[in-house]
C-alpha cells in the first residue's frame, strides 16, 4: 500500500503544513543559536586577550625588577572575576616568577611548547579541560615587552634600538559562564520555537477540518454502504462539487441494491453447492492425511515400485529395517537387498505371479546395508489404474528375524531339554551303579596283594567304571543337570594356569597364542567346569587343524548394544566377559554350524569322537548363565565366543585342589544312612563300618524317620539320598531334626535336578556327588562331622 492510500487528503495537508512549520522554526532557531555561540565565543576571547594584555603591561615593572610583591598584587586582581581561573608571571625563560590560582586547580598548567611566537608581540592560546572538574579553559600566553631605553625607578633597559621580551603572562580563562549562557539561550529559543510550532499546528488543523469535513461525511457514508446499509442515502451539502458527487453516489446506490438482490438469489444456490463440494474435499483430504500417517508410522515396511521394479516410495520403517535411506533407493531396483539365499527361480515365480495380476506372498532372507542378514514376510499386490492396467506394485513386509531366531532357539532348547531329561534319568541310574562298581573296585583293590593275578582284572573294571563316570558327567553337563560350585574367577588367570596343559594337548605344529585384556572383569563360574569348556574348545580346534596352524585364545570386556540384541534376541543386555577360541583350520558349513551343539553329533570318523565335547561346552555355558556364539567359514577357520556375565568381587585362585589328609578318616559317631539303591547302601555301610562308625540304615525316607525316632542314643550325622520313594532327603532332615537337635546332614545324589537352584548349589550345603570313591565318602563325612556347629542344613530347591 503506497503513501496516498495510507493517508487521506487532510492528513497529507496537515503533514505538509506542519513539516514546513517545523523546518522553518528549526532553521531560524539553529541560525540564532549559531550566531549566539559565535558572538559569545568572540566576546569572551576578546575579553581574554584584553585582560591578558593589560595584566602583561601592568606587570612590566615587576617582571623587569623581579619584584614578586608587585606581581602578586596584580595577580590577586583576578579573584573578583569568576571567569578567570589562574594567572602566572614567567621570566624570559618561561620560569615561574609568581602565580595565583583558584581552588579548582591543584597546579597551574605549564606553558606549552610551540607558543614562543608570543615573543613577536602575538598572544598565543590553547584550549583544554580541567582534569579536576572537566570545565573547558582557554590558556593565553602574552609576552611582557619592554620598550627600548625605558626607565623604571632609575634603572634603564640596556636595549636601545628595539623592544625586548623580558617575560610572559599566562592566564587561564574559564568557558563555564559562556557555556551556561549559551545553554540558557538554547533553552529559551527552544521554548519560543515550540510555542510557535504548536500555534501553527493548531491553526493548520482548524483550517483543514473546515475544508475536509464535507468530504469526511461522504467517506463515512461509503463505509456504512460497505457494511450492507444500502437503504440509506448520502448527505447532500458542502460545496457544489461535493453536492453533485453525493447525488451521483445516491443514484449508484439505488442501482447497486437492485443488482445485489438479484445476485443474492443466485449466490444462495451456488453457496450450497460449494459447501457440499467442500465437505467432499475435506473428507477426502482427511482420508488422505490418515492414510499418509498410517503408512509413515506403520511398523511394517511399505514399498511402492513401478511395473519394472524401480522404487518410487519407501516409508520410514524401510529405512529402520534395511539401513538404507530413501534417497539411496528411490529410482533403483532393490537388488542391493539380495542375500544370495534365494535362487533365480524363486524371484521368477514371484514376478510371474505379479505380472498375471495376482497377489504374491512369501518369505525373504535379505541383507541390510551393514551386511547383516534379516528375514521378512512379504505381501506384494498389483496396483491398477482406472482402465484396469497394472501401473505399480505395493509391498507390505514385516521383519520376522527375531521371531525366526526365537523359534529356532525354542526348537533347539526343547530338543536339548528332551535329550537332557532322557540323559539325566539314565545318568541317575548309571551313577548309582557306578558308585557301587567304583566303590567295590577300590575296596577290592585295597584287599588284594600287589602281586595278586586278580588285581589286573579289578583295575580294568575300575578303569571302565571311571570312563563311564566321565561319560555320565558329560551327559549331565550338556543336559545342564550337574551341580555347580561357582567362585569368583579371573579368566586371564584360568587361561594362564592351563597354558602348560593346553600346550601338551595340542600338536607342536600348532602355535598357541594368548591375547588377554589387561583389566578383565571378574566372573562367577565353577572353575572346574570352565576349565572343561576351554579344554574341549581347544581339542575341537586342534582336530580342525590336522596340518598345523594357530590356536588363539583371547579375552575381552564387552557390553551388548542395541544392534547386537536385535540380531540375538535371546541375549540379555549387560556387561559380559568374552573368551574367544579361534583356529585357522578347515572351518564349517552353515548346516554343520546349526548342529554342532547337538549331543552325539560329530563330523569325525566313527570311533574318533563321542559327539559330546561341544554339547558339554554348550550345557556348561548355559548353566553358568552365559552364551556361546560361533563364526566359521570353510577354509578359513572358526571362532567360538563364550560370553559370561560380569560379577563383582575379588577373584579366587582357580584350579586349587584341596590337599588330602594323610590320615585315614576314622570315627566312632552314629550315622543314619537313607538310600533306596541297595548296591549303594551296602557299599556305604561297609565303608563306614570299616572305619569304626556306628551305622543305622534304611531303604527310604519313611523307614529312616522311623529308625531315627526309635533310636535312643544321639544321631550325629544323617547321610541321605535326595530323591527317594515316599519321602525325600530334605523332608526327612526337617522332620527328624527336632528329635535330634545336634544332628548334621550330608546329602548325596547322582541326579541333581531336585537340588538345583538356578543351576548352583546353595552355599554351605554339604553335598556328595555320585559316583564317589571310599576316600571321598570318608573325607566328606569327617568334614561335616568336624565342621563348627550350625543350624540344621536344608537342601535348596526342594
Amino acid at each position: 500500500m503506497d503513501m496516498k492510500k495510507r493517508f487521506g487528503l487532510a492528513a497529507r495537508f496537515n503533514l505538509l503544513a506542519i513539516s514546513l512549520i517545523l523546518a522553518t522554526a528549526a532553521g531560524i532557531t539553529s541560525y540564532l543559536i549559531w550566531e549566539e555561540a559565535k558572538y559569545s565565543r568572540e566576546e569572551i576571547d576578546n575579553f581574554g586577550r584584553t585582560t591578558a594584555s593589560m595584566m602583561a603591561q601592568n606587570g612590566e615593572f615587576g617582571v623587569f625588577t623581579r619584584d614578586r610583591e608587585a606581581l602578586q598584587a596584580i595577580l590577586e586582581g583576578i579573584e573578583t572575576n569568576p571567569d578567570l581561573g589562574y594567572a602566572a608571571f614567567l621570566d624570559d625563560g618561561k620560569r615561574l616568577l609568581r602565580s595565583y590560582s583558584k581552588p579548582r586547580f591543584d597546579t597551574i598548567p605549564g606553558p606549552p611548547s610551540g607558543m614562543d611566537q608570543a615573543a613577536g608581540g602575538n598572544i598565543s592560546r590553547r584550549r583544554f579541560r580541567n582534569s579536576r572538574d572537566g570545565v573547558e579553559f582557554t590558556d593565553y600566553l602574552v609576552p611582557v615587552i619592554i620598550q627600548p631605553g625605558k626607565e623604571f625607578a632609575g634603572i634603564t633597559d640596556a636595549a636601545k634600538h628595539r623592544p625586548r621580551v623580558i617575560g610572559y603572562l599566562q592566564l587561564g580563562l574559564s568557558m563555564e559562564n559562556r557555556d551556561r549562557k549559551l545553554r540558557q539561550f538554547i533553552l529559551s529559543a527552544a521554548m519560543v520555537t515550540s510555542v510557535l510550532v504548536l500555534a501553527g499546528t493548531l491553526a493548520t488543523l482548524l483550517i483543514t477540518r473546515r475544508i475536509t469535513s464535507p468530504i469526511r461525511k461522504l467517506v463515512d457514508f461509503t463505509h456504512a454502504v460497505s457494511e450492507e446499509k444500502m437503504g440509506e442515502q448520502a448527505p447532500v451539502g458542502g460545496s457544489a462539487e461535493i453536492a453533485d458527487l453525493s447525488h451521483s453516489f445516491n443514484l449508484m446506490l439505488t442501482r447497486l441494491k437492485s443488482y445485489r438482490d438479484q445476485l443474492e438469489v443466485r449466490n444462495m444456490a451456488l453457496a450450497e453447492a460449494n459447501r457440499q463440494e467442500a465437505d467432499v474435499r475435506r473428507r477426502a483430504e482427511e482420508d488422505r492425511e490418515l492414510l499418509n500417517m498410517a503408512v509413515e508410522q506403520a511398523a511394517e515396511t511399505i514399498v511402492i515400485t513401478d511395473i519394472g521394479g524401480k522404487v518410487q516410495y519407501v516409508n520410514p520403517a524401510f529405512e529402520q529395517t534395511t539401513g538404507y535411506k530413501a534417497a539411496e533407493v528411490i529410482g533403483r531396483n532393490l537388488r542391493m537387498l539380495k542375500s544370495g539365499r534365494h535362487d533365480s527361480d524363486y524371484y521368477r515365480d514371484m514376478w510371474d505371479t505379479l505380472a498375471s495380476g495376482q497377489v504374491w506372498s512369501g518369505h525373504f532372507i535379505n541383507r541390510r546395508k551393514d551386511g547383516t542378514m534379516f528375514e521378512e514376510m512379504a505381501v506384494i499386490s498389483p496396483v491398477r489404474d482406472a482402465s484396469g492396467n497394472i501401473v505399480n506394485y505395493v509391498a507390505v513386509k514385516r521383519d520376522v528375524t527375531r521371531e525366526v531366531q526365537l523359534e529356532e532357539q525354542l526348537r533347539q532348547s526343547q530338543k536339548m531339554e528332551a535329550v537332557g531329561k532322557l540323559a539325566g534319568g539314565i545318568a541317575h541310574d548309571f551313577n548309582n551303579l557306578l558308585t557301587a562298581i567304583l566303590g567295590y573296585s577300590d575296596l577290592l583293590l585295597g584287599s588284594l596283594d600287589r602281586h595278586n593275578p586278580m588285581r589286573m582284572e579289578v583295575e580294568e573294571i575300575k578303569k571302565a567304571g571311571e570312563r563311564a563316570a566321565v561319560l555320565t558327567r558329560q551327559i549331565l553337563a550338556f543336559s545342564r543337570k550337574q551341580m555347580l560350585q561357582p567362585r569368583m574367577l579371573d579368566m586371564n588367570r584360568v587361561i594362564s594356569n592351563m597354558d602348560i596343559m593346553l600346550r601338551r594337548m595340542i600338536r607342536e605344529s600348532i602355535e598357541l597364542i594368548a591375547r588377554p585384556e589387561p583389566e578383565i572383569w571378574k566372573v562367577r563360574v565353577d572353575p572346574g567346569q570352565i576349565e572343561q569348556v576351554l579344554m574341549n574348545l581347544a581339542v575341537n580346534a586342534r582336530d580342525a587343524m590336522p596340518h598345523g596352524g594357530k590356536l588363539i585364545i583371547e579375552t575381552m570386556n564387552v557390553e551388548f548394544d542395541e544392534n547386537f540384541i536385535r540380531d540375538h534376541p535371546y541375549v540379555l543386555p549387560g556387561p559380559y566377559v568374552m573368551m574367544a577360541v579361534t583356529d585357522t583350520g578347515c572351518g564349517m558349513e552353515r548346516d554343520t554350524i546349526s548342529r554342532i551343539f547337538e549331543p552325539f553329533f560329530t563330523t569325525k570318523p566313527q570311533g574318533k569322537g563321542t559327539g559330546l565335547g561341544l554339547s558339554t561346552v554348550y550345557g556348561i555355558v548355559k548353566q553358568s548363565k552365559g552364551y556361546i556364539l560361533v563364526d566359521s567359514e570353510v577354509g578359513k577357520g572358526s571362532t567360538f565366543r563364550v560370553y559370561l556375565p560380569r560379577a563383582e568381587g575379588e577373584a579366587e585362585r582357580a584350579g586349587a585342589v584341596a590337599e588330602e589328609a594323610s590320615v585315614k578318616w576314622m570315627g566312632t559317631e552314629t550315622i543314619l544312612l537313607a538310600e533306596d539303591e541297595d548296591l549303594v547302601r551296602d557299599f556305604v555301610l561297609n565303608v563306614l563300618r570299616s572305619r569304626g562308625y556306628t551305622v543305622l540304615d534304611a531303604r527310604d525316607g519313611a523307614g529312616a524317620l522311623e529308625t531315627g525316632r526309635l533310636h535312643d542314643g544321639p544321631i550325629h550325622l544323617l547321610l541321605t539320598d535326595v530323591v527317594m520313594p515316599q519321602m525325600g532327603g530334605h523332608e526327612l532332615s526337617m522332620r527328624l531334626g527336632p528329635s535330634h537337635p545336634g544332628m548334621r546332614v550330608l546329602y548325596m545324589s547322582g541326579y541333581t535336578e531336585a537340588i538345583l537352584r538356578q543351576g548352583e548349589l546353595e552355599a554351605g550345603v554339604p553335598f556328595l556327588q555320585k559316583p564317589f570313591r571310599p576316600e571321598a565318602l570318608l573325607g566328606k563325612v569327617r568334614e561335616v562331622l568336624d565342621a563348627p556347629s550350625r543350624p540344621l542344613e536344608g537342601c535348596p530347591g526342594v
